[in-house]
Order: structure tokens, then C-alpha cells, then sequence
């Protein structure tokens, strides 16, 4: 019943309002979590986005790594045609996998393919969150300072290339209160996370900012 009603809400902001802006998420089980959480927090999964007439597409597959990106979003828009946006929240699992400057240069590769397949759709760079565990690594440390250093090396690439960077400010301790078991975010940082997320996009979209860097408190009070 969920789907129907928002369905035919999005179809009257279509008709009455324009046309709707579509963003697809692409990540790994942290979107796919994110995705129930969205409609369990909204009571729809785009956001309560459809207000402002942008649509919200996620895709989350368990343990997705770099070089799933590409093919999953061919795929995907094989089947759903080009999206206006995608945002990807992906690369942390890919750590160690290979060389940090070989996986920045493969990255880096991914996103002028992806623009060569969907010339009309925008990328924004949804920054790595800190973890207490990388599968590939020796260290933490070492895993938290390659995380950081691809961040530093996509953000700027992708904004250069008329695209975007949302960042989480309110998300870069990994206590236990954010991080239930040193990669997945907890309820609490689910709801900071998805707020930050519709702040971000609503901006980007919007306002043609480039970096959303703002802590859900900072937001707030700019409302």
C-alpha cells in the first residue's frame, strides 16, 4: 500500500510540478541497509525527497567491491533507462585489494567509463566512512589512511568533471554508539546518516553546491 500511494504521489508532482529528478544510490549492504531504514524513518524510501520532486533508486549488494561497480550500474540502466544522478558510497571494501595508487587509478577509470555510458548523468562522491576493520589490510591505521587518501583523490576528480561530494562530518569517530560492529552503522548513526544524505542531495540538486560538508546540527540551524 506504501508503494502505491507513493507511486501516485510522485505521478501528481510529475504532472503538476515537472519532472522529477532521479538519483540511484549504488553501494554495498551499508546502502542496503540504509534503504530499509530510509522507509522506515520517512515512511517512503526516497527521503520524503518526492516533495521536491527528485526519485531515489537504491541498490545495495553485500560485500560489493570496486570492480562490481560498473557492470551493476550497466545493468541497472539497461533495465531502468539513465538516471539524472548517481551517488556512489563504495570503494572501503576494495582496501588492500591492490595498490592504494593502483586502486585510485582503476577508480578514477570507473567514473570516465560511466560517464562515457551515461553522458547525461551526473556523479556524486559519497565519501568512504571510518571503520575499525579492513579485510585486506595489516592495520587499521593503515586501512583508515588509505580510506582517507582515496576520499581526498575521488572527491575532487568527480567535482571537476561537473559532478559532487557529500560528506559526514557527524560520522568520523568509530565508537560503538555509530558503528554496531566496526563497518555497519548503528540505528543511531542510520538516522544521522540518512539525514545527511537528504540534506546533501537537496543541496546538490538544488542549490548547485559542489561539497555538503555540514553536521546535521549545522543544517538545523541554517533552517
Amino acid at each position: 500500500m506504501m508503494i502505491k500511494r507513493d507511486y501516485y504521489w510522485i505521478l501528481f508532482n510529475t504532472l503538476f510540478s515537472g519532472p522529477n529528478t532521479t538519483v540511484w544510490i549504488i553501494s554495498s549492504s551499508i546502502i542496503k541497509h540504509a534503504s530499509h531504514h530510509a522507509v522506515q524513518q520517512f515512511g517512503n524510501p526516497h527521503l520524503d525527497l518526492h516533495k521536491h520532486n527528485i526519485t531515489v533508486f537504491w541498490h545495495g549488494k553485500s560485500g560489493m567491491v570496486w570492480e562490481d561497480v560498473e557492470p551493476t550500474i550497466t545493468n541497472i540502466a539497461e533495465r531502468r533507462g539513465h538516471p539524472d544522478w548517481v551517488m556512489l558510497h563504495c570503494g572501503g571494501n576494495s582496501i588492500g585489494t591492490m595498490p592504494l595508487l593502483r586502486l585510485q587509478k582503476f577508480m578514477k577509470l570507473t567514473v570516465v567509463n560511466l560517464q562515457t555510458i551515461l553522458p547525461n548523468t551526473r556523479f556524486i562522491w559519497s565519501q568512504i566512512l571510518p571503520r575499525n576493520y579492513y579485510r585486506h589490510m595489516l592495520s587499521n591505521i593503515a586501512g583508515e589512511t588509505a580510506r582517507k587518501r582515496i576520499n581526498k583523490s575521488l572527491a575532487p576528480f568527480i567535482v571537476k568533471r561537473k559532478g559532487a561530494c557529500l560528506k559526514y562530518p557527524d560520522l568520523q569517530q568509530c565508537s560503538p554508539k555509530y558503528y554496531r560492529d566496526g563497518v555497519h552503522l548503528s540505528d543511531t548513526a542510520q538516522n544521522t546518516f540518512l539525514k545527511t544524505i537528504r540534506a546533501g542531495l537537496l543541496n546538490i540538486l538544488h542549490n548547485n553546491v559542489k561539497v555538503y560538508a555540514k553536521s546535521h546540527a549545522e543544517w538545523f540551524r541554517s533552517l
